[in-house]
């Protein structure tokens, strides 16, 4: 779902804008501005400056899938990809085989 405003004032175009991903569960908002002028020959030209804020969430997209009965979405961490900042990789993610260790009672 994408959604925007951008009135057009004379030569600039504020906008919001509200972006989100089927394909990964994130969100974007950018908020910003359009700059148009024209070239000596009368051809259109524009400069854009935007700033934005992403957030994703897996848990809270389950939590959604898992009241309204969808499928979850199964993300292996070795088909992270570029996940795979926030994930690590198979070898970044081992565990290390815990010895087990007692801890002996002594009597004072």
């Amino acid at each position: 779902m994408n959604v925007s405003i951008k009135p057009r004032i004379g030569n600039v175009r504020p906008f919001i804008a509200l972006q989100s991903r089927e394909n990964d569960g994130s969100g974007e908002a950018l908020f910003g501005f359009t700059t148009y002028s024209k070239t000596e020959d009368d051809k259109d030209t524009y400069e854009t400056t935007y700033f934005g804020l992403s957030a994703r969430s897996d848990h809270a997209s389950n939590l959604i899938a898992r009241t309204s009965g969808s499928e979850l979405t199964e993300r292996l961490v070795a088909e992270a990809g570029s996940d795979e900042l926030f994930v690590g990789d198979e070898k970044q993610n081992e565990r290390p085989v815990e010895e087990d260790t007692a801890i002996e009672a002594t009597a004072s």
